[in-house]
Order: C-alpha cells, then sequence, then structure tokens
C-alpha cells in the first residue's frame, strides 16, 4: 500500500504572507491554519526542509523533503538517510504517486483549469498524541491537548531576521509534554527552523529538528516538473 512516507504519528505520552498586528496573539491552532494558507498561496517556490530526528534510543535518521510550488502543479520528494523513498505531484494534468521502497506507482489523468487547493482542516490527531507532517503545505503539526503558545519573540537565526514562537503540551494523565518551537522568516508564515520534543515521566523520548533550506519564492518552474518520471522496470501500477 502507497502511503505518505512524511507523516509522523507518536502514540507516546507568490509571495510571503504577512503578519498582521492583529495576529501576534494567535492560538496554536490558528498559527496552523495560517501556515497553511501561506504555502497554498506558493506559485514560484523550490526548497527542501532537512529533518534529523533523534531517537531516545537507536541511531537518529535524516530526512529530506524536497518542495516545488508551482501554478499549474505542486510536487513534493521524500529522501531518507539519501534513499528516495518517495515522489508525488499533482496538476492540472494529472496526479501520480511513487514508492521507490515498494516499487509501485498510482497515475490518473486529469483535465482541470486551476489547480484545485483543498481549504485548512487540522491534521487528525489521536487522544493523547501528536501527528506531525512535512508535505507540499508546509510544515504541519497536531497534538491533543492542542500546545498552547508561551511566547513569541524577535530574533537573528543564522543571520536572518525570525519571530521564534514557543508552545507547550501538557497532558496531565500520560505525564507525556510536546513542546514546540518554531522559527518564522520575520513578516511571515514561512517556518524557516522548527524544533519537536518529546518528553514522558521526566525523560527525553524524542527530538525532531527541521530547517528549510534553498528556498527560493521566485523559481521559474514548468509545467513538465510535474510529469511523472520515467521508471524502470518491475514498478508495479496501482489503481487508485
Amino acid at each position: 500500500m502507497l502511503t505518505p512516507l512524511a507523516t509522523l504519528l507518536l502514540l507516546t505520552p507568490q509571495a510571503e504572507s504577512r503578519i498582521p498586528s492583529d495576529e501576534t496573539k494567535l492560538t496554536f491552532g490558528q498559527i496552523e491554519q495560517k501556515k497553511y494558507e501561506t504555502f497554498s498561496q506558493l506559485k514560484r517556490f523550490t526548497g527542501r526542509y532537512v529533518l534529523a530526528t533523534l531517537p531516545e534510543e537507536g541511531v537518529g535518521e535524516r530526512q529530506e523533503v524536497f518542495l516545488t510550488l508551482g501554478e499549474s502543479g505542486r510536487k513534493s520528494q521524500i529522501t531518507l538517510n539519501g534513499r528516495l523513498l518517495l515522489e508525488s505531484a499533482r496538476s492540472t494534468k494529472n496526479r501520480w504517486l511513487v514508492s521507490y521502497t515498494d516499487r509501485q506507482y498510482v497515475f490518473e489523468e486529469l483535465d482541470e483549469k486551476t489547480l484545485a487547493i483543498a481549504p485548512f482542516v487540522p491534521l487528525r490527531v489521536q487522544t493523547g498524541s501528536i501527528n506531525f507532517r512535512v508535505d507540499e503545505s508546509g510544515m504541519r503539526f497536531g497534538s491533543d491537548p492542542e500546545p498552547t503558545v508561551l511566547s513569541r519573540t524577535d530574533e537573528t537565526l543564522d543571520s536572518r531576521k525570525v519571530t521564534k514562537i514557543v508552545a507547550k503540551a501538557d497532558n496531565a494523565s500520560t505525564r507525556g509534554i510536546v513542546d514546540v518551537v518554531q522559527w518564522f522568516d520575520q513578516g511571515t508564515w514561512i517556518v524557516r527552523r522548527f524544533e519537536i520534543t518529546v518528553t514522558a515521566q521526566g525523560k527525553q523520548r524524542l527530538k525532531i529538528v527541521g530547517t528549510l533550506q534553498d528556498a527560493n519564492f521566485k523559481s521559474e518552474i514548468s509545467d513538465s516538473a510535474f510529469n511523472l518520471p520515467a521508471l524502470a522496470n518491475g514498478f508495479q501500477r496501482v489503481r487508485p
């Protein structure tokens, strides 16, 4: 079965959108909506999110999510420790998904005048868990309970002016704590860096650090960027 590998579910306890002054006291859920709407408006964007996952035990992983967001289509590619795992795209002409691990692909032809963007819907979250995703909609996060925004400060990150927003979810019944820190390009809802830390019973269980790299908001993107890539023999087509 083909599944988006950029989703992490933990069951343990062409312009950048400017932030008006009346949006400085938004809740965590409202910030998630602003992030989604900002990425939905990008029409000439290329870049990649680089994620380091650091578990309590064992070896960490490095994941990269390459994004191409154009007027006529949106594409993402996911690698794990340098190996291409998943690639997907949708455009006015078609939508497809390729799993290089399973050697399967889905392809469907379309005939649309404009690229449809779905309205914002919060990520589905099971009770007492978190759901984390990086895809064509940018970096998204959900938690039960929902994190509370603790602070918002302007600072400098790698010589870039950013706004740092700190939030925390504290589950008293499970003694689980999730800390979410996000650095936005100042005056925008573009996440430049983020850190997610999961703590249970006083011990850090997991930490995820992500950074946006090679971001270009004025890329020249052709329609061919969203075509299904040529696949070697042995790939099986799966009907949607």
